[in-house]
């Protein structure tokens, strides 16, 4: 595991430095350095590219992966299942949704507000999913069944608006739901760790927990640990 996670952090590495020097204006990999160090001698065009243009952008990749990736080690974990997923669930559905729902019903909208609409739908989504299949406790298989269902309304629902909305509100949701980190800023960057960060922490304090519920309802109640709650 741990040479796994070298030669990850590796490739991250390599890939950062050919994020960095290639691109519609190459910059030599002395010039980057300088840039990144703020040597007085890299011309200011330089700088601005590396500095201000690619750098955020590298920055919010990578929190975007390692968010996507710790979404989809939780739903593993509680799920039970290496295929789990969160658009498994229904709760990326719930999301777009949300965001769909912004952009084309209130006019004008400003894209700062479509994250916290879209953790807002996620979360509804979750809830509802959770109020859905708990019968006395929670399955797996219930979960993803229901998750699948309301997954379908929620993509239907996007659909609907997609078909009869403004054709400039659903192109440009369409674009944000796309994604893309070409207009990434150092803003972006500390929003989203100001939203990221306290999920990680949360995350860190339950490692035992989602270990414990791994071993299956049985072990975890041995242990002492309630299942259904932590799952919840």
């Amino acid at each position: 595991m741990i040479r796994l996670l070298l030669v990850l952090a590796a490739s991250i590495a390599l890939l950062a430095v050919v994020g960095l020097v290639h691109g519609d204006y190459p910059v030599p990999l002395g010039e980057v350095l300088g840039a990144l160090a703020g040597d007085p001698a890299v011309p200011a065009q330089v700088s601005l590219i590396v500095t201000e243009l690619r750098l955020p952008r590298l920055v919010l990749a990578v929190l975007v992966g390692l968010a996507l990736g710790v979404a989809g080690t939780l739903s593993q974990a509680v799920m039970r299942n290496p295929l789990a997923e969160p658009g498994l669930l229904g709760i990326n559905a719930g999301a777009g949704l949300a965001a769909m729902v912004v952009l084309v019903g209130v006019k004008g909208v400003s894209d700062t507000w479509l994250p916290a609409a879209s953790f807002v739908g996620a979360a509804v989504m979750a809830l509802a999913i959770m109020l859905l299949s708990w019968r006395g406790g929670t399955s797996s298989i219930r979960i993803i069944l229901i998750g699948i269902g309301l997954s379908s309304l929620g993509g239907a629902a996007t659909s609907f608006l997609t078909a009869f909305g403004d054709v400039r509100d659903v192109q440009r949701a369409m674009v944000w739901l796309a994604g893309s980190v070409y207009d990434g800023t150092w803003s972006k960057v500390e929003a989203l760790l100001l939203w990221s960060v306290p999920c990680y922490v949360f995350v860190w304090m339950s490692a035992r927990e989602l270990d414990t519920i791994g071993f299956g309802d049985d072990t975890a109640r041995s242990l002492g640990q309630r299942s259904t709650s932590c799952a919840a």
